[in-house]
Order: structure tokens, then C-alpha cells, then sequence
């Protein structure tokens, strides 16, 4: 194996790719001629990852609260992710008013939630103008690559 680009190093842990993907996503990183920083952007961006950081605070909030139930445990993922959202806006994020009023209503969000899959869902949905449509784009490049 070749040694590790930088923009691998540099991302967090829970969303490193698997180093398998390395030498794959390394080429098409170049082939795109996007630089470091871009293409790291891009993985933290990509679905894949999206769901990784879920499952990373998901795991932390199980072991700080183990007696916690799930729709507990799920309630306090989202708010980690609002908080997130006002913390660090991305364009695409909702205005901070309606971030603000989801908070306020978490328990109405929560309610219907029959699993974690509906979390996710609900998540990447909010997410969605961020994750780029084009299937030929580099988001779904990458995406294609980290879900095979």
C-alpha cells in the first residue's frame, strides 16, 4: 500500500475511508484534479459519511447513556446534529430559525420514528441540497466508491 494521502490523515477517525478504498479514491481524486482540501470536503459531504458521523455519536450517546431507550438516544443525536448546524451553517442548511424551531418540537419529530433508519433518513433528507445530485459529480463518485 502506498502511503496514506493527506486528506486521509487529515479527516476525522469514524469517517476515514476503509484503507482498501484508498488507492481507488486517491485516482479518482486526481483524475478530477480536485485539490486536498476539496476532496476531503467532498467525503465529509458524501452520504456514506453523512451516516458514518450518525453512527459515530449514536455509539458515543449508547455508551454515556446506556439505560437510555432508543428514541431517547435518537432525540439527542438530532439535537447533536442541530447544534451542529447553528454552530457551523453549511449554505444548504435550513436558516437558523426553523433549526431553532426543530429543536423546540423534537419530541413531535421523534415521535413517528419507528427506527434508526428513519433517523438517518430524516438527517440526510435535511441534508440533501448539500449531497450533490449529479451522478457524475464528485460527491457521487465518492459515494459510489466508500458504498461499494
Amino acid at each position: 500500500m502506498f502511503l496514506k494521502p493527506r486528506w486521509y490523515q487529515v479527516l476525522p477517525e469514524h469517517i476515514r475511508p476503509p484503507e482498501e478504498k484508498l488507492e481507488e479514491l486517491e485516482t479518482l481524486r486526481l483524475t478530477l484534479s480536485m485539490r486536498e482540501d476539496g476532496f476531503l470536503a467532498a467525503i465529509a459531504t458524501t452520504p456514506w459519511a453523512i451516516v458514518r458521523s450518525q453512527e459515530a455519536i449514536l455509539e458515543t450517546m449508547r455508551q454515556q447513556f446506556p439505560e437510555a431507550e432508543d428514541r431517547r438516544i435518537w432525540t439527542a443525536v438530532l439535537i447533536a446534529r442541530f447544534e451542529m448546524k447553528l454552530g457551523s451553517p453549511a449554505p444548504w442548511d435550513p436558516p437558523e430559525e426553523e433549526i431553532r424551531r426543530r429543536m423546540e418540537t423534537i419530541t413531535e419529530i421523534v415521535k413517528p420514528m419507528g427506527s434508526w433508519q428513519e433517523v438517518l433518513a430524516y438527517i440526510l433528507e435535511m441534508d440533501k441540497e448539500g449531497i450533490n445530485p449529479d451522478p457524475t459529480g464528485p460527491h457521487m463518485l465518492i459515494e459510489k466508491i466508500l458504498a461499494s
